[in-house]
């Protein structure tokens, strides 16, 4: 069995069968048969508490447990005070080697984590984690770091400030992972690490991070960097790594002429071989400076990019940008208020796997997909200048598509999509058309301009579709007593089910009653178009405003059946409205509310 740090503790092998005709000796009925067990093989037991203390607090089931839990491989101390957790960690001299020492504490000083620090620097463990949020108060008084010799991983999430060793090397330190407030002397640490060959620095605030190496030291080891903030000087550090294979970087609150040189270094790092593998940009930016930025991240080709772009308030309502190719990258999330991409620029998005548009507008969706021959997921929360939605894919597995505008027509024709989810406003007339054959998750919502006419003077407000699990008796546990009672009844009814109904997909229906001065809608045609019609759920909220309802209920009923629905679950809400009184089949399942 291995442990979490991958050690694997070794049991002694099973004794030899007793020879034929030999007699089994039983033991007296109350024998301790676990306590007989090789402390291998205890030991197998304790690890899979995965708790210091708890397994501590087996000695007081037998003599024989006692002291065992100190040759324990992995130590995992969480919201323990750190002064019995420095108690715990002297008891484990007996340990030639531990593995994994995991320390999450929840409240302390500063000085009882220094003290901490050094009590499991004496240790050294093969890994480290630490965890030291620290109170408002220690959030001035910083931590120091003692040096940890024989630590191949060391991870440090510490919100107050931490200050590196003033001796001592880290000569087997090969990642570090760092989520920190504040760090003095970065660079120091990390001349201090020479086998250091992955590194990860994330800065929780808005204070600079700084990584300036002393003199003209290199990190010769260095192969990864993942850097996180308002990142000052780079492309110094960049330069300073001749094996420098991957780069991730997540730029927030940094000035655009700082930006712009960080991204010139990592371009010229990877023409020398470096791959960038993950490109944030969280900054505020200028509407006429979005083009520049969008071609400059597009020269670096990153692998996945992020863009969650904070427009300036100062300039135009929107502002025309051309999207150029990123011919790398296999995921890319765009977020640009008050941006609206027009031209496409030549190339094609070979490597793209997975596209996010959201906040922004869009003046040529179907040329955009064209471009992506390999893209799986797709998911769009944007407007459309054209107010015609195209989608033709025969890679496409799934849709996320959400119309801030009105929308006038639909045409989607993707033969392998699975999942698709949209959200789309329009009037009556809206020309739709999808072709998905292999689609098994649909969920639509759909608003309507101008209110149409379903029924008299009723008019339809929204219809959506949603996908549901399974119905079972813990739902009951949610409903009313009257309506548990009901359901009860219903499910004993459909003993094909036994005791189980599949929903596959529930329709929500909300209308209003009004003056009837719009147009009238072919509500029948209008439920054909949501792709899946044989939905086991109908949800009804009907604004009544004093009117009536109940023939609008048969009508609505008598459309349901022309079209084949599988209806077994009926819900109507009524709004604004005292008493209730529906009549249905009894095999049906119903619940009715009143707001």
């Amino acid at each position: 069995m291995e442990t979490r740090s991958g050690r694997r503790l070794c049991s002694p092998p099973p004794p030899p069968p007793p020879p034929r005709g030999a007699r089994r000796r039983r033991g007296p009925p109350d024998a301790d048969l676990i306590s007989a067990l090789p402390d291998d093989i205890l030991l197998l037991v304790l690890v899979r508490l995965r708790c210091v203390c708890t397994a501590a607090r087996t000695g007081l089931l037998s003599r024989r447990w006692r002291g065992l839990w100190t040759r324990l491989p992995d130590l995992d101390f969480r919201r323990i005070a750190p002064a019995t957790v420095k108690s715990a960690l002297s008891c484990f001299a007996a340990v030639p080697v531990v593995s994994l020492l995991d320390i999450r504490i929840d409240v302390g000083h500063t000085a009882e984590t220094n003290s901490l620090l050094r009590a499991a620097a004496l240790l050294s463990p093969a890994d480290l984690y630490f965890m030291f949020p620290g109170s408002r108060e220690d959030r001035v008084t910083p931590i120091d770091l003692p040096c940890f010799h024989s630590t191949t991983s060391i991870r440090l999430v510490i919100l107050v400030p931490v200050k590196p060793p003033t001796v001592g090397e880290f000569t087997a330190l090969e990642r570090l992972a760092l989520i920190i407030g504040r760090f003095d002397d970065l660079g120091a640490l990390l001349a201090r690490c020479p086998r250091l060959r992955v590194l990860s620095v994330a800065y929780t605030g808005t204070l600079l991070l700084r990584i300036m190496p002393p003199s003209n030291s290199e990190f010769p080891a260095l192969e990864t960097v993942d850097l996180n903030g308002n990142i000052v000087d780079l492309g110094i550090f960049l330069n300073r790594c001749p094996r420098l294979h991957v780069i991730s970087v997540t730029f927030r609150g940094m000035a655009p002429s700082s930006l712009e040189a960080a991204l010139a270094t990592m371009e010229a790092m990877e023409a020398h071989g470096a791959t960038v593998s993950l490109l944030v940009i969280r900054i505020p930016i200028a509407q006429s400076d979005t083009a520049t930025l969008l071609r400059a991240a597009a020269r670096l080709s990153p692998q996945n990019l992020f863009l969650p772009l904070i427009p300036d308030t100062q300039g135009p309502e929107y502002s025309n940008v051309d999207l150029p190719c990123f011919h790398h990258a296999t995921s890319i999330k765009i977020r640009m208020p008050n941006i609206c991409l027009t031209q496409l620029l030549d190339g094609e998005f070979s490597e793209l796997k997975k596209l996010s548009l959201r906040e922004c507008i869009i003046d040529d969706l179907g040329s955009l997909v064209s471009r992506c021959p390999r893209l799986r997921v797709l998911k769009v929360k944007a407007a459309t200048s054209k107010r015609d939605i195209r989608v033709h894919s025969t890679s496409l597995q799934k849709l996320v598509l959400g119309t801030y505008t009105e929308c006038r027509s639909i045409n989607i024709v993707t033969p392998m999509l699975k999942e698709l989810e949209m959200e789309v406003h329009g009037d009556k007339d809206i020309s739709v058309f999808i072709s998905a054959p292999m689609v098994d998750k649909v969920s639509w919502r759909r608003s309507y301009t101008g209110l149409p006419i379903v029924f008299g003077f009723w008019h339809l407000q929204n219809l959506s579709l949603e996908r549901r699990g399974l119905l079972t008796d813990k739902h009951l546990q949610n409903l009313s007593s009257e309506e548990a009672v009901l359901t009860s009844k219903s499910l004993q009814n459909l003993s094909e089910r036994q005791g189980m109904l599949t929903i596959n997909h529930a329709l929500f229906v909300d209308m209003c009653a009004s003056d009837p001065s719009n147009a009238e809608l072919n509500f029948a045609q209008e439920i054909e178009r949501v792709l899946v019609t044989n939905f086991s759920v109908l949800n009804i909220r009907l604004k009544a405003m004093g009117h009536v309802y109940g023939a609008t209920l048969l009508r609505l009923f008598s459309v349901l059946l022309l079209v084949r629905t599988g209806m077994k679950i009926l819900k109507i809400v009524l709004l604004r409205s005292k008493k209730t009184e529906v009549i249905l089949p009894s095999t049906c399942i119903f619940h009715t509310h009143t707001s």
